[in-house]
């Protein structure tokens, strides 16, 4: 699908695009989630794993995750808190009111 400009940016929408994902993924440079965003278990293990190995979260994309966990806001914030983020540390969050949006993970976290 397309922005309301009429640019469709999904990876697939060019074969430069896919490649370029394509080429992260053979690197093992991204990494799914699946577990509760707001509980106590899936966040704090990848932060704790990424802190052991030095390392940043340099992208987190959580589709439309936010829509569900409203109930357990807080919850969520303190787990996004728990990331390694440095200064680049970059949020794409999906809203059905702002289409896709990008950020700064540590705004984000002083935010809430």
């Amino acid at each position: 699908m397309t922005d309301g400009y009429g640019k469709n940016w999904s990876f697939l929408a060019t074969k430069e695009n896919y490649d370029r994902v394509r080429a992260l993924h053979q690197k093992n440079l991204i990494v799914p989630i699946v577990g509760d965003f707001a509980g106590p278990k899936a966040l704090h293990a990848v932060g704790q794993y990424l802190k052991d190995h030095g390392a940043v979260v340099s992208v987190f994309y959580i589709s439309n995750v936010e829509d569900y966990i409203a109930g357990v806001w807080r919850n969520y914030t303190a787990n996004i808190s728990f990331l390694p983020l440095d200064a680049s540390s970059t949020f794409i969050r999906w809203s059905p009111s702002s289409n896709t949006t990008l950020s700064s993970m540590r705004e984000f976290v002083r935010g809430h």
